[in-house]
């Protein structure tokens, strides 16, 4: 093929659109926020990718490994949908059923995404104290609405 083909290919519009990975590539360049999220998310979408990979292979539905794995239907779909990264107890059982290794490289990973937000409600008492604790300003305004 010689370059004006080539270059001329490069340049062709297709039909469709763009793919996924080209649309969000090309929105990554114009926004840094989208950019970083992508990033953090990229460990989990390789993790899911080997899950949906492997259980098709096996002709598996997502109900059958929550299954086969003792775990549920919905932390399946949590996985495949690439935006969570299950437990390590959970990567190994569904490893262990679809025969996939996992490797996940936890200097990619920000750890401080991973970790678990507790909802801490506004009328119950802090631990270790009996006063509750502090409520929100907006928490504070609807509390004085209701007056």
């Amino acid at each position: 093929m010689n370059t004006t083909t080539a270059e001329s290919k490069a340049h062709q519009v297709n039909p469709i659109g763009p793919s996924v990975e080209e649309d969000n590539r090309a929105a990554a360049e114009r926004d840094p926020a989208l950019r970083a999220e992508l990033a953090r998310i990229a460990p989990f979408e390789e993790i899911a990718e080997k899950v949906i990979i492997g259980r098709t292979m096996k002709g598996y539905t997502q109900k059958e490994l929550a299954e086969m794995t003792g775990t549920s239907y919905s932390q399946i779909s949590r996985i495949e949908s690439g935006q969570h990264l299950p437990d390590v107890v959970t990567l190994h059982k569904v490893g262990t059923a679809l025969d996939v290794v996992f490797e996940i490289p936890f200097k990619q990973v920000d750890l401080t995404a991973l970790r678990p937000r507790r909802k801490v409600s506004a009328l119950s008492p802090s631990r270790g104290s009996a006063a509750p604790a502090p409520m929100s300003a907006s928490a504070a305004t609807r509390a004085d609405r209701r007056r």
